[in-house]
């Protein structure tokens, strides 16, 4: 099922306001990713999902090749975006495994960890390929175990209307999405996801 959609900005702290202006809904301060360069606002989706916004921190120094998603790969001021997404599995071995029979490559699942700021711990696995397959619009795959949930506790009231991917490499991205078992409509194009959301001001597409 969908556990979040990622949207990379250069400056993470101004689109959480601009995304509050916009929505009604304003995203809370996720955290910093140690040892990856990047910090995170959340806005809770239906489903126990979310929308993350995710950029560089200034805190951090991390070689752009080491940074999450490789955002600072992207340059210090490049064009906002709906960078990839998640996709939350029950088993992730089992999973990645599976898809290597299929000739679909999740990469090793390798652990993870942050601190919320309220002091709260979240761990999870994850199996995402670098650089990001089909240009992002390859799921990375995640798997929250007994983990707290970053959805718990936000803010409501946003709803995913619908999410389009445009790849020129459409039936390769279907057969991705076939095995996962997403209906994600894929359209033959240039490479983007497109996400239309339901908010309490409207509708809004990024």
């Amino acid at each position: 099922m969908l556990d979040h959609i990622v949207y990379a900005h250069p400056h993470p702290e101004y689109f959480a306001e601009e995304f509050h202006e916009v929505t009604g809904v304003r995203p809370v301060f996720g955290g910093a990713h140690p040892g990856r360069g990047t910090l995170n606002y959340l806005a809770g989706l239906e489903n126990g999902a979310y929308f993350e916004i995710l950029g560089p921190d200034p805190e951090q120094s991390v070689a752009p090749e080491k940074t999450m998603f490789r955002v600072g790969e992207l340059g210090p001021e490049f064009e906002p975006r709906v960078l990839t997404w998640a996709w939350r599995v029950a088993d992730l071995d089992a999973t990645a495994t599976a898809g290597r029979e299929r000739d679909i490559d999740f990469a090793h699942p390798v652990d993870a960890g942050r601190t919320t700021p309220v002091g709260r711990e979240l761990q999870w696995r994850f199996a995402v390929r670098e650089p990001l397959p089909f240009d992002g619009l390859q799921p990375f795959l995640i798997d929250w175990g007994s983990s707290p949930h970053p959805s718990e506790g936000l803010e409501s009231g946003i709803r995913l209307v619908e999410m389009r991917a445009y790849h020129p490499e459409a039936e390769g991205l279907r057969m991705v999405f076939d095995f996962l078992g997403t209906n994600l409509e894929v359209i033959q194009g240039r490479a983007h996801l497109e996400v239309t959301l339901a908010t309490p001001k409207g509708q809004v597409t990024l």
